[in-house]
């Protein structure tokens, strides 16, 4: 079952816009102000678990916390890079902190992928100073993410399931 907060080419779920998300495995988060991008992201992820987009920063570091309160901390979180304003890469520390809280063990964290279609080594440099694990430049496709999904430990090797 998927889920959808803004239009994203996901499935709507009545229950989960109500509040109920006690049953949402350990969502994939995908942050981007491009419509376009988010709904190819959220594509290609399907195949690992449900979904959730957001097109700023700050109704996704909400959702982190909610989150992170009902104990099912997101695997993945894939997150433009440029986002407008300055929230873009503090949600990346939101996160790490929210994680630190929560005394999570380092194979248990959340892992950020920040993208860009801007060839920036100052800001992927930021991303990583920030708690990015990796970083992509736009676009890519299915088999550059789950390849870069394996090699942060968000999916195993050979599957597109999540790591228990």
């Amino acid at each position: 079952m998927t889920f959808d907060l803004e239009p994203c080419g996901l499935h709507n779920d009545a229950a989960y816009q109500e509040g109920s998300v006690v049953s949402l495995p350990y969502p994939c988060l995908v942050v981007d102000a491009d419509a376009h991008s988010r709904a190819s992201i959220s594509d290609m992820l399907q195949s690992i678990g449900p979904v959730e987009c957001f097109a700023d920063a700050v109704p996704a570091a909400q959702r982190l916390r909610q989150l992170m309160r009902l104990g099912q901390a997101p695997r993945l979180l894939v997150l433009d890079a440029h986002l407008t304003g300055p929230e873009n890469l503090r949600l990346v520390t939101v996160l790490r902190a929210l994680e630190q809280i929560a005394g999570m063990k380092d194979e248990e964290r959340c892992r950020v992928i920040a993208c860009s279609m801007f060839r920036d080594t100052d800001q992927i440099a930021r991303c990583f100073r920030h708690g990015a694990d990796g970083f992509l430049y736009k676009p890519f496709g299915i088999d550059t993410l789950m390849r870069h999904c394996v090699q942060i430990g968000a999916i195993r090797s050979g599957s597109t399931a999540l790591p228990s």
